[in-house]
C-alpha cells in the first residue's frame, strides 16, 4: 500500500479519535475532500481503499484522469487560488514542516507573480 499517494493523507489523531485516510483536490475553483474512517470502512487497508475510489470516481465524473496534473502554472509546488485571485508557493522545510508563502495580483501581474514565487520556492527548497 502507498503511504502518501496523490490528493490522499493520512489522519491519526489519537486524542480526537480521528483515524483514517482523507482524500481531496481542487479542480478550478471547488474543493473536493472527504474523510474515510478506518472503523467505518472496516480497518485502514479498506478505509485506503475506499478513499482511492472515491478520488477516482469523482475525477472521472469530472473528466479528469486520477493521477492527472490540474497545476495551471506549470510549476511543482507553485499553484494558483482563484477565489482568493492569489498565486501560492509551498516547499518543506529543513524541519519537515511545510512552509508557504503567496502573492496577491490582477490579471497583468500573474507571470510576475509566478516568478518571483519560483525564485522564492527554489531558495527556500535549498535551505537559504
Amino acid at each position: 500500500m502507498k503511504t502518501s499517494p496523490q490528493h490522499i493523507t493520512r489522519i491519526d489523531q489519537p486524542a480526537k479519535k480521528t483515524f483514517g485516510w482523507y482524500a481531496r483536490f481542487l479542480h478550478g475553483q471547488e474543493k473536493y475532500s472527504k474523510l474515510f474512517s478506518d472503523k467505518k470502512n472496516g480497518g485502514k487497508d479498506q478505509a485506503f481503499v475506499a478513499a482511492q475510489k472515491w478520488v477516482s470516481e469523482t475525477m472521472k465524473v469530472l473528466g479528469l484522469k486520477y493521477g492527472e496534473n490540474t497545476n495551471t502554472t506549470g510549476f511543482l509546488g507553485i499553484y494558483e487560488l482563484k477565489t482568493q485571485n492569489r498565486i501560492i508557493a509551498v516547499w518543506k522545510t529543513p524541519e519537515g514542516k511545510r512552509g508557504q508563502t503567496s502573492r496577491s495580483l490582477t490579471n497583468n501581474e500573474r507571470n510576475e507573480a509566478i516568478e518571483e514565487l519560483v525564485k522564492i520556492q527554489r531558495l527556500k527548497n535549498r535551505g537559504e
